[in-house]
């Protein structure tokens, strides 16, 4: 494994233009190297790895059906024998068209091109390749009447069917070939072709600037020339469109060109989103947001922005922490999942995820009850995710909706399968703890098996069979990704003759006892990316070092376990483990904190957790990693605060707000968070009401509580230090809360908020912090506030 070195700066969320769009890829066949040519198993495949656009190879049976079928004869791709033109649909239909590509497609049928031409709608665009004796009314009128206008274009191999074509249909587009800019005004003054196919050898400045000039989309031919040789041969002569077979490996170049670019991956954790957009009515309550270690409503905007600006970073790779969802409620995973899906056909970003302890909330799914849902007059109701949770004396009024039941593993791991959970043939090399393979044996077929949700279980508490999402894969050349799931969802209870479980957020706290397999695979992970040079990187949702910046037992003397989440922090003998186990770099969310912390063995050996900020809380933010040709990585944290959207249902609140000073109840969220100008500062508002309401109530010891918070600055010095002179004027501009406040959000965003903390004010707590060591008082008052001020001094370090 390569040595790796850290360095941490801070970046500016950006507002540049988008990103350059990706090739648009039109695939010859489908993806004929993953599934049987001309069919729709090979069209669907083609999509998974990017293509924009299928070829469809239009021929027509006895009785003037028309079929996706390339040759001539049947002979080749099926089990029938002869000319297709001589054959009746009746019998085309009972022809098995997979069995000659793999046992794996036997029965796959020929299809019609109206079967395509529905297995492709608002999925695809369509290139029709018109062969001999198809009747072109008949292909017209089925491509009108199945609304393919402005998603197709067509080719012949006969002028004469073009010209014919062209007459017939003059608002259909067709392509054309050419090897010349003389044959290309040939074609010009004949017709005027939506594209014109080209091999990349023959593409000129004259031929490109032509094109550009009259919108004319220039593709580049790569039929049968499948090399990577030759893919980064037409990537780099900038077409609009390429013609090839293979769009798993096209992908797979892409990828690995935009690495050696820039090297660049995003890391991402905790965006929590709820699909409020295509479903209003989980639209959340401010109360309840504010309760909250994070925002419920805005995180889906949040989690646009910064897929944005990774793009517009050029960050190809982007790595997913967990807890994608709320809850990982159904709707929602579905939700994050058409998002990702956008964002890789827009852009050609490759996602990694893992699992989280909200998604999944319970092992084997779990219904749903949810009293706090926002209703349009502004008072809150429930939804529960089945009828059973209903109860007539309820209140609020409850809605059934049974999407938002939250799935289990392999629901999970079946929504988000595309991004990293299992093998792909754009993938260099993807394994998990079970599979027997190495990288010399790999072959994806037998990844295919591995991956197996049958083959990916361990065993805990004696009988309890329990599956392990943990992976690793090989994007791009040298970079090893290590996703490792460090969930331990021990049983809890019989609830109605079911079992439920404790949530798995302790984390790595439960891997020594409940999932060490999990340590022998690091191990060998580790020693193998040593020994072949790779980068290896890991990732997790639950954080593998103390996140405390060393005040852990400082926070555990003074108040207690429950504070500050110490519940949470990796034992140090886990830590060791797994350094010892020769992890070295490791990301980590969770804790919707940011944080680096260094664990250093006796021998010097370290290992390093980055702790990922969520993206919807007190200073909402992801991380950049940029690699160097050594292995040796940089780490930036870029703050998400230009976030479109973001206001979107400030009326809402509005009207939650009156509607609870309506009926005599005083709300616990602050009015002011309404006039926000940025995302940033949204969720500020948020976090301080969270800070009053819950981590004042959990962790504050009551003399603080007392003695603490109603004082200004000035009161607190004169407190402490009776025989002092006058404090400074200003520090009657502050108060207890205020110090309190600043605690948490350098607990949370470390060095990040001191963009929110005056400078002034942070010497002015030194002048407390001074008094205090300097005082000779003896009371449970000033013992707490040296402990607050020992642990505000631990987060404060960078």
């Amino acid at each position: 494994m390569k040595s790796l070195f850290l360095s941490l700066a801070t970046c500016l969320f950006l507002t540049s233009a988008a990103a350059q769009q990706p090739i648009e890829v039109l695939v010859h066949r489908g993806a004929n190297s993953l599934a049987p040519e001309n069919t729709v198993a090979s069209a669907l495949a083609a999509l998974d790895y990017g293509a924009s656009w299928i070829e469809v190879d239009v021929r027509q049976s006895s009785d003037g059906v028309l079929y996706n079928l390339h040759d001539e004869t049947l002979d080749r791709t099926t089990n029938g024998h002869g000319p297709i033109a001589r054959m009746r649909s009746a019998d085309i239909d009972r022809l098995d068209a997979g069995s000659w590509f793999s046992p794996r497609f036997a029965g796959t049928r020929v299809p019609t091109i109206a079967t395509m031409l529905d297995s492709l709608k608002g999925r695809a665009n369509v290139f029709f390749d018109v062969k001999d004796g198809v009747s072109l009314p008949r292909l017209i009128s089925l491509v009108r009447s199945r609304g393919w206008q402005h998603n197709s274009f067509f080719w012949f191999g006969s002028r004469k069917m073009q010209d014919r074509f062209v007459r017939l249909a003059p608002e259909l587009k067709i392509k054309v070939n050419a090897e010349s800019y003389a044959e290309l005004q040939q074609w010009m003054r004949v017709c005027r072709p939506m594209a014109i196919e080209i091999s990349p050898a023959h593409l000129t400045d004259s031929i490109r600037n032509y094109c550009r000039a009259r919108g004319i989309k220039i593709m580049a031919a790569l039929m049968m020339k499948n090399g990577d040789e030759a893919y980064r041969e037409a990537i780099n002569c900038h077409p609009d469109m390429v013609n090839l077979d293979q769009p798993e490996r096209f992908r797979q170049v892409l990828r690995q060109l935009q690495y050696e670019r820039n090297r660049t991956a995003a890391f991402m954790s905790d965006a929590h989103i709820q699909d409020v957009i295509s479903h209003p009515e989980l639209l959340r309550t401010m109360n309840v947001q504010v309760q909250s270690t994070r925002l419920f409503n805005e995180n889906i905007f949040a989690l646009r922005a910064a897929l944005d600006d990774a793009a517009r970073r050029q960050a190809g790779i982007v790595v997913l922490t967990g807890d994608m969802t709320d809850n990982g409620q159904l709707v929602n995973q579905h939700a994050a999942a058409r998002i990702l899906h956008e964002y890789e056909r827009r852009y050609g970003m490759s996602f990694f995820m893992t699992v989280g302890n909200h998604d999944p909330k319970s092992p084997f799914g779990t219904d749903t009850e949810e009293a706090n849902f926002l209703a349009a007059d502004g008072s809150s109701h429930a939804i529960v995710s089945d009828s059973s949770l209903y109860s007539a004396a309820a209140v609020p009024p409850v809605q059934v909706d049974t999407t938002l039941r939250s799935a289990g593993y392999e629901e999970q791991m079946r929504c988000y399968s595309r991004f990293g959970f299992f093998p792909r043939a754009d993938y260099l090399y993807w394994e998990t703890p079970f599979s027997a393979y190495t990288p010399d044996s790999y072959s994806l077929f037998k990844a295919q098996e591995a991956a197996s949700i049958a083959n990916r279980t361990c065993t805990y508490c004696d009988s309890l069979r329990a599956i392990d999402a943990s992976y690793l894969a090989e994007p791009v050349q040298g970079l090893w990704l290590m996703a490792i799931d460090a969930g331990v969802y021990l049983p809890d209870s019989l609830v109605n003759g079911r079992m439920t479980y404790k949530n798995s957020s302790v984390g790595y706290n439960n891997v020594l006892r409940h999932k060490h397999h999990l340590l022998s695979w690091v191990r060998r992970v580790t020693a193998e990316a040593r020994r072949r040079g790779k980068t290896l990187i890991a990732f997790s949702h639950y954080p593998l070092a103390d996140f405390n910046d060393g005040a852990s037992p400082i926070i555990r003397r003074a108040w207690g376990n429950g504070a500050f989440d110490i519940d949470r922090v990796p034992a140090p003998e886990v830590t060791d483990s797994f350094l010892e186990a020769g992890l070295r770099l490791h990301f980590a969310g969770h804790m919707h904190v940011n944080d680096k912390a260094t664990y250093a063995a006796k021998d010097g050996r370290r290992l390093v957790n980055i702790q990922i900020p969520s993206l919807a809380t007190c200073m909402p933010a992801y991380k950049l990693v940029t690699i160097g040709m050594g292995g040796d990585c940089q780490v930036s944290t870029v703050p998400v605060d230009s976030v479109p959207g973001f206001d979107a249902f400030f009326d809402r609140y509005r009207r939650e707000y009156a509607y609870e000073k309506a009926h005599g109840r005083r709300p616990v969220w602050s009015i002011e968070a309404l006039q926000s100008r940025s995302y940033q500062q949204f969720c500020d508002w948020q976090f301080r009401d969270l800070t009053r309401v819950r981590f004042i109530e959990r962790d504050l010891p009551e003399v603080l509580r007392r003695e603490l918070l109603p004082r200004s600055g000035a009161q607190l010095l004169q407190r402490i230090a009776p025989r002092t002179a006058d404090a400074e004027q200003t520090m009657d501009s502050w108060t207890g809360f205020d110090l309190v406040l600043d605690l948490y959000r350098l607990h949370y965003a470390d060095s990040l908020a001191l963009a929110l903390i005056p400078a002034e004010r942070m010497r002015q707590y030194d002048l407390v912090f001074s008094a205090l060591r300097q005082s000779r008082e003896q009371s449970p008052f000033i013992s707490q506030m040296r402990s607050l001020a020992a642990i505000f001094n631990c987060f404060r370090r960078d």
